[in-house]
């Protein structure tokens, strides 16, 4: 079989171009099923042979965006049926009786527990819609507080701060976002200080974009882990191993994911961390107002 230069070359610049797609051998099988439909062993023409492996190409690249959109599919069929295991109006009377017998022996702070847990699970399980306000999404956040507050005390605390607070409770964003990297603040951040421990929340934005700042004053992340982290949540690695899947990085990643889904790729989080002085993660949204 002979092989111009010129067809080695363009060989070589679609490897470069489509490295995942076709691989050094799938490119040698790829010529030889050409020379065998065109029942020609010299290929030196790169005219015809170029627009197949093309096509050849471009039907990869459709049955990779397939596959990842069944992918995308399948997780939410994954959460959907997950979240059908529990009978949420069961769990809700439940803890509401719960709740009543707690009040009538004077639990106070108990009773104020439950109703948070109650309207915690309401919230979560709810699939009435997948984007909600911000206001919707902080009354969670500080429902979850609530029920920390009864684990730690007062040993964490919660603040927010925005310029323009009023102004934007009226935007979105998809549900279950915040809720998710306060509960990451505390479980790797914040869970062994025995006190003075701080989670802010900032809101900024502009006519282009919003942004959401979760900073916690915990044990941070050295640079290492660091990188690791933003890179699975970017994903420009693949981060499956055992000592990825178990840190924080899972979770934000897939909340990068759903934002990325939602409106587009050049939105999701990214993080910022010094060790011995805390971690900041920080939101990149589009101002989007429910209210019009």
């Amino acid at each position: 079989m002979v092989v111009a230069l010129p067809l080695i070359a363009a060989l070589f610049m679609l490897r470069k171009l489509y490295p995942m797609l076709l691989d050094y051998r799938e490119t040698r099988a790829l010529v030889a099923k050409y020379r065998k439909d065109v029942d020609d062993d010299d290929v030196s023409d790169t005219s015809e042979l170029l627009p197949y492996m093309q096509k050849t190409i471009n039907e990869r690249i459709r049955d990779k965006k397939r596959n990842d959109l069944e992918t995308i599919v399948l997780r939410q069929a994954q959460l959907t049926a997950f979240q059908n295991q529990i009978n949420p109006h069961f769990l809700y009377n439940t803890l509401d009786s719960v709740r009543g017998d707690v009040i009538s022996n004077g639990l106070t702070d108990t009773a104020e527990m439950i109703e948070a847990l109650s309207k915690f699970f309401r919230y979560s399980l709810s699939s009435s819609t997948n984007v909600i306000s911000f206001r919707e999404e902080l009354e969670n956040v500080n429902n979850y507080m609530k029920i920390m507050e009864y684990r730690f005390g007062k040993r964490i605390s919660l603040n927010t701060v925005s310029d323009d607070y009023h102004e934007i409770l009226e935007y979105q964003l998809p549900k279950l976002t915040l809720q998710p990297l306060v509960e990451n603040a505390i479980k790797y951040g914040l869970e062994n200080r025995k006190s003075g421990g701080s989670i802010t929340i900032r809101f900024l934005h502009s006519d282009t974009h919003v942004s959401i700042s979760v900073e916690d004053n915990g044990i941070g992340i050295d640079p290492q882990s660091l990188k690791q982290i933003n890179s699975g949540i970017q994903g420009t690695v693949q981060s499956t191993s055992s000592d990825f899947s178990r840190s924080s990085g899972v979770a934000l990643r897939n909340v990068s994911e759903r934002i990325r889904l939602l409106f587009g790729p050049e939105y999701g989080i990214h993080i910022n961390s010094i060790v011995g002085h805390g971690t900041e993660v920080i939101v990149n949204l589009p101002p989007l107002d429910l209210a019009g």
